[in-house]
């Protein structure tokens, strides 16, 4: 991955999603990402529509045996920009996740 951040001499978010990756998802591809959930859309509401799709990511229920799969908040901030991770087992897999993340948080409650 590319890790690009215009705020020189300071962590971002960007070395949390790398350091994250790291962590529960060396085997899988992955993408991070802000973005903006939709007002007054709170983490547990978004986190049950993800859980519904089949598409989070619970890091407590990693195994080592198979790779990364689906989509973590890793700073949620209603009505704010939060920062997300999808793994996938390619690229284009983490970008669907990601996509279907976003149709997922532009839904209001």
């Amino acid at each position: 991955p590319v890790l690009l951040d215009v705020n020189t001499a300071r962590i971002t978010s960007e070395h949390f999603a790398r350091l994250f990756h790291e962590q529960y998802g060396k085997r899988s591809t992955f993408v991070a990402w802000h973005y903006t959930p939709a007002r007054n859309l709170d983490v547990w509401t978004f986190w049950c529509r993800i859980v519904e799709q089949k598409i989070a990511f619970n890091p407590t229920l990693q195994t080592k045996d198979k790779p990364a799969r689906g989509v973590f908040p890793l700073c949620y901030l209603k009505d704010a920009s939060s920062v997300f991770i999808a793994f996938g087992a390619d690229e284009e897999e983490a970008l669907m996740l990601k996509q279907a993340t976003e149709e997922s948080l532009r839904e209001p409650l």
